[in-house]
């Protein structure tokens, strides 16, 4: 038997509510941390403040990991994680779970400490040695709160010396506004971006959306060294020997990336023929077009980057064409989206909670397309049906191109076919084609048509409009005289007709992509129109039935 305490008396515990008397001898948690012979450590303190004691003096721990790659032992409260994470709450709520000791080698010690105290009381310390290492935490774990708080941090931290550590971490959190916007920074500070050590750790895939675009602002020959440096260093990576053969595979389409037709003959005879990255029949095709410039030069691309040549250089002048800073007052939209399946070991796989939301933030041109798209255009309205102001707003797809690219002809000579179905029923309101690359305003004639599976052409979906787009808004849009309703998992093929000035195009199309809780998948048909990978119709715009 426990003997009872007194209600009253000297040994009577204090009574809440009511006002202490001088007669009262044992004090209250608010006012000494002695109760009787017990350490009442939690006086005064707030949730959070009793959570972090708990922490660091380990009080009642009952997980442990051991943590980095000298593997620390962490200890830490089942409740806490529990609580705070949907994965730990996955991985400790397993009723036969009989071991407690977990190995997190991906973490280093101090990060994972910052990590846990993060889980305790909302709170963390980031900077830039930690930023990158929380996010990665973060979206393992399924924290959404210390993912948008790492995000924030480093966007507004980000600069040319640690926008390619910001790159990868991006991609492997799939965090695509993040994404877009450290590529831009190395796109316009290239020369500067790949001479940083960390592009050396970037994984094929973000070297591949770094020195394929035109937007690169950067030398060959400072690019050839960047490429050549980083296969080094990822033969190293996997253990493989350091031969050019071994480079030349690891580089794959990358190396094509380098536009070698413009380097300097003296430095592509001692640097990149010494390197043996290019076969004798590669390197001989270079010297006959360099001296038959009509001569094809495929795979090899000849064409100058068309992005700002950065404050150093100041302009640089290629035949009647001057690309100076003003290029920079007109973004292409973000479509160099980060592709899944590369080191997927180092991040976690999942959607983002961005991918599906218009980055107004970051992107003018989407900007300009939804007040754009709110006006109400007559060409596309004869019939009187709809008054200005009155037409529905319609969803956006994501960019079917990964890569876009200026100077695509509009002879309208040929169809050029686009087959795309979707698992949701939807309206299809229009499409969004490129404007011109080279006049400031330019008129398109636009024919279009959409077929059923049975290429049978659609009432209603018969287009034949003169549009006026302008070189600041990157795309115009086409609207069908009033929404067509397409059914789920159908096959439906839209073709186009185009007419005008030149114009820019998109390559490398996506064959699926979920926007606004819609799936897409593409199938890609054969025409003259796309035999070179010329492609147009970059969006689709579409409400969700």
């Amino acid at each position: 038997m426990f003997p009872l305490l007194p209600l009253h008396g000297s040994g009577a515990l204090p009574v809440y509510g009511r006002e202490h008397t001088t007669n009262d001898i044992a004090p209250t948690a608010r006012r000494s941390r002695n109760f009787g012979s017990v350490d009442n450590w939690q006086a005064g303190k707030t949730v959070e403040e009793c959570n972090m004691h708990m922490l660091k003096s380990e009080v009642s721990c009952d997980v442990s990991f051991l943590v980095g790659r000298d593997g620390q032992t962490v200890n830490a409260h089942r409740f806490v994680l529990i609580s705070r994470s949907c994965v730990f709450a996955a991985i400790l709520s397993e009723v036969n779970r009989v071991d407690t000791d977990m190995s997190i080698p991906d973490i280093e010690a101090d990060d994972f400490h910052t990590f846990l105290v993060y889980l305790y009381t909302n709170e963390a310390e980031i900077d830039p040695k930690n930023a990158t290492s929380l996010l990665y935490a973060a979206r393992k774990y399924g924290v959404s709160g210390l993912e948008d708080m790492c995000v924030d941090y480093l966007k507004e931290n980000l600069t040319p010396l640690n926008a390619c550590i910001v790159l990868e971490a991006a991609f492997q959190s799939n965090q695509m506004k993040l994404f877009s916007k450290a590529l831009k920074m190395i796109h316009r500070n290239g020369e500067e971006c790949l001479q940083t050590p960390s592009f050396l750790a970037l994984s094929h895939t973000c070297v591949d959306q770094i020195v394929r675009p035109d937007d690169l602002v950067a030398d060959e020959t400072v690019v050839f060294e960047a490429v050549n440096k980083w296969a080094e260093a990822e033969c190293k990576r996997q253990e493989f020997e350091i031969t050019p053969k071994t480079k030349r595979q690891i580089l794959g389409d990358v190396l094509m990336c380098v536009r070698f037709p413009l380097m300097d003959s003296k430095y592509f005879v001692d640097t990149v023929g010494a390197s043996g990255l290019l076969a004798d029949h590669e390197r001989l095709k270079i010297f006959v077009h360099n001296i038959f410039p009509e001569k094809d030069i495929k795979p090899f691309n000849k064409d100058e980057r068309k992005g700002q040549w950065g404050s150093t250089k100041g302009s640089k002048t290629s035949g009647s064409v001057t690309y100076r800073d003003d290029m920079e007052q007109r973004r292409l939209p973000d479509i160099n989206h980060p592709r899944q399946g590369s080191r997927t070991h180092r991040g976690f796989a999942g959607n983002s909670r961005e991918e599906e939301r218009p980055d107004l933030e970051d992107n003018y041109a989407d900007e300009r397309y939804i007040k754009g798209y709110r006006r109400n255009r007559k060409e596309n309205h004869r019939d009187g049906r709809k008054k200005k102001g009155t037409r529905k707003v319609c969803n956006r797809t994501e960019n079917r191109f990964r890569v876009q690219s200026f100077g695509r002809t509009c002879r309208g000579r040929e169809w050029e076919p686009m087959k795309f179905r979707c698992r949701e029923d939807i309206e299809l309101c229009g499409f969004l084609l490129y404007g011109p690359c080279d006049d400031d305003v330019a008129t398109y004639d636009v024919e279009a048509h959409l077929d059923d599976e049975f290429n049978v052409e659609i009432a209603g979906s018969n287009i034949a409009s003169s549009s006026k787009a302008n070189k600041e808004d990157v795309i115009f849009e086409v609207l069908f005289p009033s929404p067509i309703k397409l059914a789920s998992r159908k096959w439906y093929t839209l073709n186009i007709l185009i007419r005008g000035p030149p114009c820019m195009y998109g390559s490398d199309p996506k064959e699926q992509m979920i926007s606004h809780g819609v799936t897409f998948e593409f199938q890609q048909v054969e025409s003259r129109a796309t035999r070179n990978d010329q492609f147009q119709v970059p969006y689709l715009l579409f409400n969700k039935l």
